[in-house]
């Protein structure tokens, strides 16, 4: 190996010591591709919120798991927010007859759909309401515990208003606070792995301005999806699952500045490092 004079001895004693298992042919590091900047949070296809994580082994940032976001709450632009499902002091009736009334706000600040109750006196429960109670103001609107829009009727001949039957909203929309919006799961460009089996993209907007996630897009047979690469890999055979090194062909770790080794398939189909630490 030619060393320039202007080394130091120092370096000169590291070069000596660089195994050819450290060259693989380029004096530079394979370069990192973030899948996200730290702190970045996207929403995943379950609705679970899921934040950047890493540094990994090459120095590189990927879409950790997905984390719930708990009762009454759902991950809409990046983000944990309330449903809402519901306005503070409207009714609706359960579809076994029961009248349920909107309830909260919860230690989260938001509302949603209480326990059903019975109405009394063997009343049935019509439009939110168990006989004439004006569950609703003509030219109010609501959801009721479907994800369907009402409007309010009425008064009736008996002067009574009522919650009519519902209408579902739009594909990529949900009842919100009385109307109909975009929920917005995800932004333009994001990038998934769905459980393992394939990926998910982030598309849109629609007609109504609506970002969503595409279908799941599978891995073809014997190919598992990596988060760290959002991307379809060789899976390995069950005997290699304690003896794999790495996770998937071709991933790389630096050894130095410079140095890195790769991930390969081993005569007996599990992933090892190409050479020895």
């Amino acid at each position: 190996m030619k060393v320039m004079k202007s080394h130091s001895v120092a370096a000169m004693i590291l070069l000596a010591n660089i195994s050819s298992c450290d060259i693989l042919g380029s004096d530079d590091p394979e370069p990192c591709i973030n899948q996200c900047s730290p702190d970045d949070l996207i929403c995943d296809p379950d609705g679970q919120l899921v934040a950047c994580a890493g540094p990994n082994s090459n120095g590189c940032y990927f879409w950790g798991p997905g984390e719930d976001c708990g009762a009454h709450r759902t991950c809409a632009e990046s983000a944990c927010i309330c449903t809402n499902p519901c306005q503070a002091g409207t009714a609706v009736c359960d579809p076994f007859g029961g009248k349920v009334q909107c309830e909260g706000p919860d230690e989260d600040g938001c509302l949603f759909w209480g326990t059903p109750q019975e109405c009394e006196n063997g009343k049935l429960c019509i439009g939110g309401s168990c006989g004439c109670e004006q569950p609703c103001e003509p030219g109010d609107t609501s959801c009721d515990m479907q994800g369907r829009l009402l409007a309010c009727e009425g008064p009736d001949a008996d002067g009574c208003t009522n919650w009519d039957a519902g209408q579902a909203c739009p594909d990529h929309q949900i009842c919100q606070n009385g109307a109909c919006a975009c929920d917005n799961p995800c932004d333009f460009g994001d990038q998934v792995c769905y459980q393992s089996v394939g990926t998910r993209d982030c598309v849109g907007p629609d007609s109504a301005g609506c970002m969503f996630w595409t279908e799941l897009e599978l891995c073809p047979d014997g190919f598992l999806c990596i988060s760290e690469i959002s991307g379809c890999v060789k899976s390995t055979p069950p005997e290699c699952s304690n003896l794999n090194e790495c996770h998937y062909e071709g991933q790389k770790t630096c050894k130095t500045q410079t140095k890195y080794r790769a991930c390969k398939y081993s005569d007996e189909g599990c992933l090892i490092w190409d050479c020895d630490t």
